[in-house]
């Protein structure tokens, strides 16, 4: 049996941006996360090494409450329900280069329930 194990994460940048910035800055917002979440490595660290069928994730960016923001939700098919270490997804964002761009980064993670998964 696979379960499924679906997590939501949101970053606010704490910067607005114009229309002529926006997209340099959505490229390097979205980047931080992608390097993140493209890694194998640093997904086994998120997840305590557990085992995994696949990852999945889809990514938004955008300006909200004017601010730069990425939101995500990733998607984990493991044998067994599987957590997302908070500590070490912030750790891993913070220490990505663009990331001292933004010295009001916050990055908030929680578990989508499951209820919202069978939709």
């Amino acid at each position: 049996m696979v379960e499924l194990s679906s997590f939501y994460i949101h970053v606010s940048t704490g910067t607005d941006y114009g229309r002529e910035d926006y997209d340099a800055a959505a490229g390097r917002a979205t980047g931080m996360l992608v390097n993140v979440l493209s890694s194998a490595e640093a997904v086994s660290a998120l997840t305590g090494d557990a085992p995994r069928e696949s990852c999945h994730s889809e990514i938004e960016v955008c300006i909200e409450e004017h601010e730069l923001v990425v939101k995500a939700v990733v998607d984990v098919r493991a044998p067994e329900k599987v957590k997302c270490d908070k500590g070490k997804l912030t750790k891993m964002l913070k220490a990505q280069a663009c990331a001292s761009e933004w010295p009001k980064l916050k990055i908030a993670k929680r578990a989508v329930p499951l209820e919202a998964n069978a939709a």
